[in-house]
């Protein structure tokens, strides 16, 4: 937010409300606007020192020695007045450091009256220590309460008795045996369904075909054969 007058400008960060400048935002910008001054003039005395010597130099070496007095005087008043702006600089600038720190500590001393302020509400607000104290007490009774709810849980569920391990294994052992033998019917029934579906090879006699193997017929050819020759 900006406050304004006629000569001065001021930026404020993190305000909300109007308050118009104050005193105190006027010299702060006065002493501001003295030091970049300063500082300016300061810089210009750097150059001006800085040319009065290479001037200076350069009539030395050229044989011009009242030019080179004048130079030497000129550096000798600038660097005079340098010193003076100098030291009048780091006073201002001294003095805009303590005012900074001190607007600090204002700043810091408000935040923790404010805070101190939030406390005390918050405080009020709970009842203070003894009110603290007692809805610490019911809380302590609330849990003793469970506590004590889940001891007699645990106390009912220990007097039902457990199950028997023996008989759960024996139950289990009857249904694999049980299993088992329906396994052994099913592999039974199948082996059963396949005789019973395989085709069937009809009975056939030696004695019955009228067909003569191949050895038959060799024989007999051969003894067709012994008869025909003389």
């Amino acid at each position: 937010m900006a406050y304004f007058d006629k000569n001065t400008v001021v930026f404020k960060e993190g305000e909300t409300e109007p308050r118009g400048l104050t005193e105190q935002d006027v010299t702060i910008a006065s002493l501001k606007a003295g030091i970049s001054d300063l500082q300016t003039q300061v810089d210009q005395l750097s150059i001006l020192i800085a040319s009065a010597s290479e001037k200076a130099k350069t009539a030395v070496s050229e044989g011009h020695r009242s030019v080179a007095m004048t130079a030497v005087r000129s550096r000798k008043m600038y660097e005079k007045r340098l010193e003076q702006r100098g030291a009048t600089l780091s006073q201002l600038e001294e003095l805009y450091g303590k005012i900074e720190q001190a607007t600090d500590q204002a700043s810091m001393i408000r935040i923790m009256q404010a805070s101190t302020e939030v406390l005390q509400n918050l405080n009020r607000e709970v009842g203070g220590i003894e009110k603290a104290q007692e809805i610490a007490e019911q809380l302590h009774e609330e849990v003793s309460n469970v506590d004590e709810l889940g001891s007699i849980i645990r106390s009912t569920e220990q007097e039902i008795a457990p199950v028997d391990e023996d008989t759960v294994d024996d139950e289990l052992e009857e249904m694999l045996r049980e299993e088992e033998a329906r396994e052994e019917r099913r592999k039974l029934d199948e082996e059963e369904m396949k005789l019973k579906s395989a085709p069937k090879v009809p009975d056939v006699s030696l004695s019955d075909t009228n067909e003569t193997t191949p050895g038959h017929r060799e024989e007999a050819s051969l003894s067709e054969v012994q008869q025909a020759v003389p």
